[in-house]
């Protein structure tokens, strides 16, 4: 039995963090509801890749991207920023694509290489998975475009609860949380 067989029917929209799993069942167990990948965990993934003051031009440029997210509001902000996104891979696609030969060679003979600039291709590809749940709150308002709202209200005042009656057995401790969230409703 998966979390989502507990849930009566399907939301109408859930806030994600990265992890690929839970993406995965939502998309299994509610085709239909709207999914919304959370910014801060997007930045702070590629914030990860880049550091926190990249020294490459195309690395500042596509944190500087990043770090604008949080003033998208609008459809007409968005497209700019879809724009400048596109912009910048098609600026930085040779850079992105470099390869650097080894002086090594497999076992059968041929040269051994890597891209030059690993970490700025995770992040375009961290990019190009979560662009098409990057931007649902801005059609759906009601939707917020982080968890923050989760994690730091419902998650940390249940995990003080829970945390309160850590003696309880396992199944008194889901009644407990299955009340807490009926009293949040």
């Amino acid at each position: 039995m998966s979390f989502t067989d507990r849930i009566v029917g399907s939301p109408w929209a859930v806030v994600l963090d990265g992890r690929a799993g839970l993406l995965a069942a939502v998309q299994l167990a509610w085709p239909t509801t709207l999914i919304q990948r959370c910014h801060f965990y997007v930045v702070k993934r590629a914030r990860q890749l880049l550091t926190k003051e990249p020294k490459l031009l195309a690395g500042q440029t596509i944190r500087r991207l990043l770090l604008e997210l949080k003033e998208i509001h609008t459809r007409r902000q968005k497209r700019r920023w879809l724009r400048a996104y596109h912009k910048w891979e098609r600026r930085f696609e040779r850079f992105l694509t470099e390869k650097t030969i080894s002086a090594e060679q497999t076992k059968t003979g041929r040269q051994r290489w890597r891209y030059t600039n690993p970490k700025l291709r995770s992040v375009r590809s961290l990019i190009r998975n979560v662009l098409p749940h990057l931007f649902i709150y801005v059609r759906h308002p009601a939707i917020p475009r982080t968890t923050n709202h989760v994690e730091g209200g419902l998650n940390s005042t249940l995990a003080k609860l829970i945390h309160r009656h850590r003696g309880l057995p396992l199944i008194r401790k889901q009644r407990l949380a299955a009340l807490f969230f009926v009293s949040k409703q």
